[in-house]
Parts: C-alpha cells; structure tokens; sequence
C-alpha cells in the first residue's frame, strides 16, 4: 500500500505543478525608461533642433542597458526619432494632436508583439496628455503576457489624477493572463501628499492583492530629492526582480554612465527601471 499512496501523492503533485505553470508567465525582461523631453533637448521650451542625445543615447541603450524583450518609453515628443534609435526593435504609439505631447512608446523584439492597443481614458489630464499603451506579447511557447506602459500625472498634488488614471486601466485587466503595469508612476510619499499612505500604496489597494509592486528602495529620479518614480506591478508572476541601471544604482556603473551631470545632459533625469519576470 506504501508504494501506490507515494506513488499517487506523486501524480498529485505533478499534476497541482502543471496547473499551476500553466497560468504562470516565462521569463520576460522589461526595460522602463523615461527620456525627458526627448525631441525638444530635454526642455519643454526647447526645439527639435536643440536634441543632441540622440548618439548618447544610441549607446547607452544599445550598449550599456541589457537587451530586454521591451522597452517603455515616457515623455517622447519625437517618435520618429525614438524609432530609429530602436530600429532593430518593433515600435508603437498612438497619436495626438498637440505638439508638446509626452507619447509613451513600446518597443519589442522582433515577433514578440502580438497585439496593440492604447487606453485613451487613462489620460484624464490637461489637453488629454499620456494615455497608457497595452501590448500583448509571447513569453515562450503559447503563453502570453501582457504589458502596460504608463506615465501617470505628475506632482505632488495630482495622487486624486493618479489614482483616477489607474481607475481608468481596470477595463484593461480584466483578461486572464499575467499582466504588468510598468512605466514612470510619479509616486510620491505621504508627507509630500499630505495623504495618510504613500501612493505606491495607495495604487497597490486600487489595483488590488493580485497586483504585487516589484520591490525597489532605489530612486530612478534624479531631481532634488531623489524619488522612486519608476515603477512595476504585476500579476501572474512567481516573482517580479527590479534592477536600476545608471548613475542611480550606487553599483559598479561604466563611465560615462557613472557621471550625474554628463548623464542628466545626454540621457535624461530619470534611471532605467529593468524587470525581470519569473
């Protein structure tokens, strides 16, 4: 009887592992990027002619940052010139009507994009700036993960927007698959809101307690203060790895990367944000 009860027990668990696997996502490594002003030099008042990153750029994406599965871009004024910066890449966005318009773009391997779509009413901000952009992409085999890039209003005092601009993408995770939420948040903490939680937390009960934030104590915003704007929350995921790269990270980073100042002039004021999923 011992052999046939371990022998079933055995079954059983290949059985509850298999299940389980089958909702999981593989492996998928994402890139978060907020590039200030790209298109205008980093300035809002500034002019395309006045963007001189663009060959800084070029290596420190293609050279310095590992070559992730995805990229999410914020704050591109100039799409066209993002997308030859990733021109081995597949790239989408949407359009809008106003010249100063912050597009977040995503960026994908080759064949990995399997549909793309944008969620207008998560701009819910002046002059309609940055909706989200929704990817679905294969992670190996027939699964199927999908990404949500956002950069969420900005300021101190916009937590309300925050919060209604996260509202807004519920209708896009009502799909069952694992599912992130990545992209520059502008998360601040409670004594900067004078709210009684944090708006990481506070994104954390809207989303609800399937969505887990990839931990991260880093900051990936360079301005005065330093603040952990950059973000990832998933679902479906055994485990979400954050890792920030650049000048940010206090870590053995290659010169010129390492500088502040030559990187705050030739890359931008925020980090990159990688995400490993397992």
């Amino acid at each position: 009887m011992k052999p046939s009860i371990i022998s079933n027990s055995v079954k059983f668990l290949i059985i509850s592992l298999s299940l389980l696997f089958s909702f999981q996502a593989l492996s998928l490594e994402v890139i978060s990027l907020n590039i200030k002003w790209f298109g205008r030099g980093g300035d809002l008042y500034g002019s395309i002619e006045d963007e001189n990153r663009t060959e800084h750029l070029i290596d420190y994406i293609h050279d310095e940052l590992p070559k992730a599965d995805v990229f999410v871009f914020q704050e591109i004024v100039d799409k066209e010139g993002l997308y030859q910066i990733m021109k081995d890449y597949e790239c989408f966005s949407y359009d809008a009507g106003t010249s100063s318009h912050q597009f977040v773009v995503m960026c994908s391997k080759p064949g990995l994009l399997i549909r793309s779509d944008v969620n207008q009413e998560s701009r819910l901000d002046r002059l309609g700036l940055r909706a989200a952009v929704i990817g679905d992409y294969k992670d190996g085999g027939d699964k199927v993960t999908r990404l949500i890039g956002v950069h969420l209003k900005a300021g101190r005092g916009s937590t309300v927007t925050r919060l209604n601009q996260i509202h807004e993408l519920k209708v896009d995770l009502n799909e069952d698959m694992p599912t992130m939420i990545v992209g520059d948040f502008n998360t601040y903490k409670s004594d900067k809101t004078f709210f009684l939680e944090d708006d990481s937390l506070l994104i954390s009960q809207s989303l609800g307690e399937e969505f887990t934030l990839a931990k991260n104590q880093i900051p990936t915003y360079m301005g005065f203060g330093g603040r952990v704007f950059d973000r990832a929350w998933g679902r479906g995921f055994l485990n979400l790895k954050a890792s920030v790269y650049g000048p940010c990270s206090g870590e053995s980073v290659e010169p010129p990367y390492s500088d502040k100042y030559y990187y705050r002039d030739f890359i931008s004021d925020h980090c990159a944000l990688k995400i490993t999923t397992q």
